[in-house]
C-alpha cells in the first residue's frame, strides 16, 4: 500500500485459485498460513495447501487443492478455529446449518 497522500494503494496479486463451480462466499487461512479453506455456493469447501515457499512478499504463491468436502447445501462462510483442546474447520450454509470438521 502506498503511504503517499493521493497516490492511492498499489495492489499486487500474488496468486489466483480456480476450482469452484459457483460463487466463492468465504475464505479462511489457518493460523500457520499454510492451509486455506474456501466455501462456495457450489456446496463445497475446498482445502488448499501452499506449495511454494516465496522468499519475497511480491513473489507468487502456489496452492494445490488437497481436498473437496461436499455438503448438502450452499455455503456462505468458513473459518478455521483452534483452541486448547481441538482444531476445527467450521462452515455455515445459506439454510442455517453449521458443519464442523476436526482438522487434527
Amino acid at each position: 500500500l502506498s503511504d503517499i497522500e493521493g497516490a492511492g494503494p498499489t495492489w499486487l496479486s500474488i496468486g489466483t485459485l480456480f476450482g469452484h463451480g459457483g460463487f466463492v462466499k468465504a475464505c479462511s487461512f489457518r493460523a500457520d498460513g499454510q492451509l486455506l479453506a474456501t466455501a462456495s455456493r457450489d456446496k463445497t469447501v475446498r482445502l488448499w495447501k501452499m506449495v511454494s515457499n516465496p522468499t519475497q512478499v511480491s513473489q507468487l504463491r502456489k496452492f494445490v487443492c488437497l481436498e473437496v468436502i461436499r455438503c448438502s447445501e450452499e455455503l456462505c462462510c468458513v473459518q478455521f478455529a483452534s483452541g486448547a483442546r481441538i482444531a476445527l474447520l467450521v462452515a455455515g450454509t445459506l439454510a442455517g446449518r453449521i458443519y464442523f470438521w476436526n482438522t487434527e
